[in-house]
Order: C-alpha cells, then structure tokens, then sequence
C-alpha cells in the first residue's frame, strides 16, 4: 500500500481518538441537557475494562504504524481501533450519569428516552405470572439477578431488558416510570 496514504489513514485514526476522548465533557454536558431533571439517582461506577479498551486501542494504533497491510485491512483495524475508543468513551459516559432523568432513563450502559417507552414491567417471573401486577404483588425483595431486571417496551426499539445494580433501585425506578407513563397516558 503507498505509504503516504497508510500515513494519512494513522493520522487521521489518531485525530479521531483524541477528539472522542476530548469530546467527553462536552458529551456529558449535551447528554445531562437532553436528559433534563434528575429524578433518580441509579448506582454510578466506571468499569475499569473499558479504560483498558481505551488503552489497548491506542496501543492497536501505534502498532499498526510499523505494520503494513491491505489497505481494506488496514482501514478495518484503524476503525476497530477508533470504535474501542467510542465504545469505552460511551461505557463510561453512561455509566457515571446513570438515572431516571425527565426525559432519558440511563442505565445499563443504555440510554432510554421516556417518551419512546410503551410500557415498563418486570420480566415474567419463575413463579410464571402471565400478568405484572401479579406478579409485582409477589415477594420480590430477594436480591437476585433476575430481580434486578425490567422491561421496557419502546416504539423503536421493542423489547429493551435493563439490569439494575439491585432490587431497590430497580424496584424504585418502576414505579417512578410507571407513574411517569401514567401521567403521558400510556399503557403500562
């Protein structure tokens, strides 16, 4: 491949690795503002996998720089290289901002907008409740996996299962949703 333009491909991967990690704080701005009132605090932590992606995928570039490839190659492994970057930016971006806003539900690594939501219950039970209500009336207080799940039903999306770090949270962004969908007069 000429070299000229394997070094304009490295060059502008890394201007666009830099400008994702630099575009941060301005994203967390935009995304608070979209999202409008906290509601909900939900648990906030960063995983240290996606700042090792992040790493790793700079190190991908630097290496690529004394490996030579197929162009196609070559473009394939910049642009897995720059989506690690995106993807660890992202990860860490919702997981920091996580909560039940005004107008976005941020959990899971997921952003929700509310007024895209049908419907929110949790998923059927092992007790095999066909109906929510039943089911939510059941002891659900065990601090399992599959009590940490809801799900959500969007115009867009469909089916969306979000996890919650526990059954309280969970629990508690249930019926904030449910009375929020009740206010906009959806089914729920």
């Amino acid at each position: 491949m000429n070299r000229n333009l394997h070094y304009t491909i490295e060059v502008f991967s890394y201007v666009c690795a830099l400008f994702l990690l630099l575009s941060y704080p301005v994203r967390a701005k935009l995304l608070i503002k979209q999202a409008g009132t906290l509601l909900l605090p939900l648990t906030r932590r960063s995983n240290k996998l996606y700042i090792f992606a992040a790493v790793a995928a700079f190190i991908m570039l630097a290496v690529l720089h004394w490996r030579e490839f197929t162009l196609a190659v070559t473009l394939i492994l910049y642009a897995t290289a720059l989506l690690a970057v995106e993807l660890a930016v992202r990860d860490t971006l919702y997981k920091r901002t996580a909560g039940v806003y005004e107008h976005l539900i941020i959990v899971d690594s997921r952003k929700i907008r509310i007024k895209d939501i049908i419907s929110v219950a949790p998923p059927m039970h092992k007790a095999g409740f066909e109906d929510t209500d039943k089911a939510e009336n059941t002891d659900r207080t065990e601090d399992t996996a599959e009590n940490r799940v809801l799900k959500f039903t969007s115009e867009k999306s469909g089916e969306i299962f979000v996890g919650f770090e526990n059954t309280g949270e969970r629990n508690a962004a249930l019926h904030l949703l449910k009375k929020r969908l009740a206010q906009k007069g959806a089914n729920c």
